[in-house]
This record gives structure tokens, sequence and C-alpha cells, in this order.
């Protein structure tokens, strides 16, 4: 019977190997860069969606990243309705949110699992007027959208991009491998990924 090599997340007795970006290392590092831009102290707003597996494998590292460090506590953790992506209830929830804690500095960052939620935070932060508090916002997947809020400088900081040419490029490559006959050991192959700033955001 054939047998498969995938692209992205999932799986298959038949697979050969899975051709994907590792979503641990991806919120390993936003989570990362949130606890350090905010010196390890703070409240964090995160936005998760634990019904999709690979996004929440990506909460997951973010919880225990953020749990690691004993100043800082995790506000809220928001599930947002997801039917545009995420976007407009993520800026409802925020709202709400923002309306709840209305002093400077009680929010010191919010951690998003994938863009749109970001993105959403990020409009509800400005549209209530407090941009200049310097609340961190990070999302996962730089998307067009993203990398322009993250180009400007503001609130919203940083994002993961993942090397789509990259994986299609080492699945060339595994497929190759095995048609020659190798047998592939790694049932994951990770391609690296980029941290996403306004130093290379536009690039």
């Amino acid at each position: 019977m054939p047998r498969a090599i995938r692209l992205g997340p999932g799986a298959t007795p038949l697979l050969v190997t899975n051709v994907t970006s590792n979503g641990y290392a991806m919120a390993a590092d936003t989570a990362s860069y949130v606890a350090n831009r905010i010196g390890g102290k703070g409240n964090v707003v995160m936005f998760v969606f634990d019904a999709f597996p690979p996004v929440q494998q990506r909460g997951v590292i973010a919880d225990t990243i953020f749990k690691n460090n004993p100043d800082i506590k995790v506000l809220d953790r928001v599930t947002p309705d997801v039917k545009d992506g995420g976007i407009a209830d993520s800026r409802a929830k925020m709202e709400a949110i923002l309306a709840a804690n209305p002093k400077k500095g009680s929010i010191a960052a919010v951690w998003a699992a994938w863009d749109q939620p970001a993105l959403g935070a990020l409009q509800a932060i400005e549209a209530a007027g407090r941009g200049n508090e310097g609340i961190v916002i990070t999302g996962i997947d730089a998307n067009p959208q993203a990398r322009e809020a993250i180009a400007k400088g503001g609130n919203f900081e940083a994002s993961m991009a993942q090397d789509f040419k990259g994986i299609g490029a080492t699945t060339a490559e595994a497929v190759k491998r095995h048609l020659g006959g190798e047998k592939i050991k790694q049932s994951v192959i990770y391609v690296p990924t980029t941290l996403i700033t306004s130093a290379n955001a536009g690039k």
C-alpha cells in the first residue's frame, strides 16, 4: 500500500514523515519574548483555541513559560469565536477585559496563539486610547496584516514566520530519500521558523 509524506500537522499509520513547523518552538519563542519584554512580571491575557490540537499545543507551552515566571499572572485565557478567523470576537473580548481593568499598567501583555486574535486585541487597545501604556502584543504566523502592524512599531511587537518554501523543499527531499529506499527515522521533520519584529517585518 502506498505511504505518505505530509506537509503540516496531522498523522496517519501510513505516514513516512511529517514536514512542518515546530509549534512548540514558536510558542516558546513568543511567550519568552513576552516574559522578557515585561521583565518577568505583570498580567498577561492569552488568546487560545484548544479545540485545534496544533494551536492547543502552542497554548500549553506558553502556559508553562508564564508559570515559570512567578510574577507573571495570566489574567484571562480567552477562546475567541473563529468564524472570521478571530479578529472581531477577539476585539470584543479584549474590549471587555480592558473595561474590567481600567488602571494603567493593569495589563502588561497579550499573547495570542495566532495572529488574528492579536490583531483584534490591538484594535481594542487602540480604540480604548490605551496604546501608550506599553501593552506588548505577540502573535504567531506573521501573516501580511500582522507584519504590517508590527512594522509600525506599536503594541503588536512580534510574531513567528513559518518557512513554507523550506517546508516544500524539505518535503521534496524527503520524498526523494524515501523513493531511494532510505528509511526516514524522524516521524516529524521540523523546518525552522523566524521571529518577526519591527526590525525585519518589512523584509
